[in-house]
């Protein structure tokens, strides 16, 4: 299965420039998306779960 992108299409980064608040990925993790493995994505999910905490 296909993991898809947690994208909600509000772009909207922190005071530090580096987190987007709609979908609480890294820029990193924003432009690599679609080359990561779907494990990655799948960490990368988990790890979305606690920043919004």
């Amino acid at each position: 299965m296909k993991i898809k992108s947690p994208c909600i299409e509000i772009c909207q980064l922190d005071v530090d420039g580096k987190l987007c608040l709609g979908c609480f990925r890294y820029l990193d993790e924003i432009s690599g998306w679609q080359t990561f493995s779907e494990e990655k994505k799948k960490n990368i999910l988990d790890e979305i779960k606690l920043r919004k905490q």
